[in-house]
């Protein structure tokens, strides 16, 4: 039987953080022999899984220069192709340079890419004018979600669903992303997975200083994770725990303490973290505003106490002070965070800190759920245009497997060094946060997310009369999935 995805990463990530990341020998039978590296760039690879070892021994596509075409906010990242100079001591970078030698090798092909393709906010219609030109300079797009999801609502990109030397249940792709960004129809324009990192660079999460932990008295929450009871109940007691009035002024300013440093996007997440998604979209394609019972509890439960406007413990920057020294310099609790962050955070920060998943609604909750941000966060599409999707989905998913041996491990080495050493608690609850990345359409592009953030400021809860008005609105927005994404029925 074909091992799941999480007992695969599980394992892997346990040899990463113990034997060192060339080393590791995932269950998948994948073997990366360590030639001294410990960047997981050693240069004898042994094939032994039987996925790539049933491909034909004569699948050669001729030295196909592969063009990736890559849009995002974060343009000092190369995803798809980092040059030699560009990947020199990075542990990503060498990992990419490493994972495109074996495909480049394996399929007699050449990757390239264009890291500038173009800003991410006119993603959708610098696709439509290369489709509309009939230009094929890009064989595939490693590009921000959301701005996929636009140019698959206009018509731009393949259903990859429908190419069949692509198999998007193959370990190496996010199955649980994927059916997200699908809505659960049987259409898949886009996909994400060990092939791209940047979704999870994107994906939310809470740091917590330690230093500052151990001194208030508290207990650190990993177990708490472990065990199921990290909960908004528990994450309100921590944040709670501590407020200084540091010096002494009687009021509270940037020199003072707190529980909780975020920005008005967080009611998102932890809404989100309480399995409860803004925008729904139902079995026939059709989308809404959620107006679930559940919902209504998460906001009560979220604004009860820490988005209240008189609580000193939480600062939300738009509504006090925008100053992320508070964090740095130990004097606040908890911040919340995208896990791209986390590396700078390293290196100005003296305290030690950890890292969390965003905590559930309550223990009967099964899952954690962590949003990842869908304009940073990347994903795989092919262009309409491209004339042989067939050879474009096998390059893609011969790149899919190996990267599970080499880009995931070195996202998670990377992040959790610390002084030359790993953090192995912080290592184990990223490897959680990955495993538990959760997408959401409510984040951006949507008149709701606006009136989330404006709620979250305000510090009042008027999401019932708030939605009625926009429901409308969204419908508009978004009414095209209908007709791109095909729903089953009965």
């Amino acid at each position: 039987m074909k091992a799941s995805k999480k007992q695969w990463l599980s394992r892997m990530l346990l040899c990463a953080v113990l034997l060192g990341l060339a080393s590791c020998n995932g269950n998948s039978g994948n073997q990366i022999k360590d030639t001294g590296n410990s960047d997981g760039t050693g240069s004898d690879i042994i094939t032994e899984d039987p996925w790539i070892a049933s491909l034909p021994e004569d699948l050669d596509f001729g030295g196909k220069v592969f063009n990736i075409g890559q849009s995002s906010p974060r343009t000092s990242y190369d995803e798809c192709a980092p040059s030699m100079d560009d990947s020199k001591g990075d542990i990503i970078d060498e990992a990419v340079r490493k994972r495109n030698q074996y495909v480049e090798e394996k399929l007699n092909i050449e990757i390239t890419t264009n890291v500038e393709m173009c800003p991410w906010t006119e993603l959708n219609s610098h696709i439509e004018l290369l489709v509309m030109a009939g230009d094929t300079t890009y064989d595939a797009y490693c590009a921000n979600i959301y701005g996929l999801f636009m140019a698959s609502i206009n018509g731009m990109l393949l259903p990859l669903n429908e190419i069949s030397t692509l198999d998007l249940t193959n370990r190496w792709w996010d199955e649980e992303v994927n059916r997200m960004v699908s809505f659960g129809s049987d259409t898949m324009y886009l996909a994400s997975g060990a092939i791209n990192y940047l979704d999870d660079l994107a994906t939310t999460v809470l740091v917590f200083n330690r230093t500052l932990c151990d001194r208030v008295g508290l207990e650190l929450p990993y177990q708490l994770v472990r065990d199921g009871k990290w909960t908004l109940d528990t994450f309100r007691e921590y944040v709670m725990s501590y407020n200084e009035d540091i010096d002494g002024d009687g009021a509270y300013t940037p020199a003072d303490g707190y529980g909780l440093l975020c920005d008005s996007g967080m009611l998102s997440k932890f809404i989100l973290g309480s399995n409860a998604h803004i925008i729904v979209v139902d079995e026939a394609g059709e989308v809404t505003i959620n107006q679930s019972e559940h919902i209504y509890n998460a906001m009560d439960k979220i604004f009860g106490t820490l988005l209240e406007q008189n609580n000193t413990a939480v600062v939300i920057k738009e509504r006090k002070f925008d100053d992320d020294s508070i964090f740095h310099t130990g004097r606040t609790m908890f911040s919340v965070e995208m896990v791209a962050a986390v590396n700078a955070l390293r290196q100005v920060m003296e305290d030690d800190f950890g890292l969390l998943p965003v905590p559930k609604y309550d223990e009967a909750q099964e899952s954690y759920f962590n949003l990842y941000n869908t304009v940073y966060a990347t994903g795989y599409s092919i262009p309409i245009t491209q004339e042989d999707p067939e050879m474009i989905g096998q390059i893609l998913d011969v790149m899919g497997f190996y990267s599970e041996d080499t880009i995931y491990p070195a996202v998670i080495e990377k992040t959790v060094l610390v002084k030359g050493l790993r953090d192995e608690e912080s290592a184990e609850m990223l490897d959680l946060i990955f495993h538990t990345k959760s997408y959401d359409l409510g984040l951006w592009g949507s008149s709701i997310y606006d009136t989330l953030c404006s709620m979250c400021i305000s510090g009042k809860n008027n999401y019932a009369s708030k939605t009625n008005t926009l429901i409308k609105r969204t419908q508009k927005e978004f009414g095209a999935i209908s007709e791109y994404y095909t729903f089953k029925t009965e």
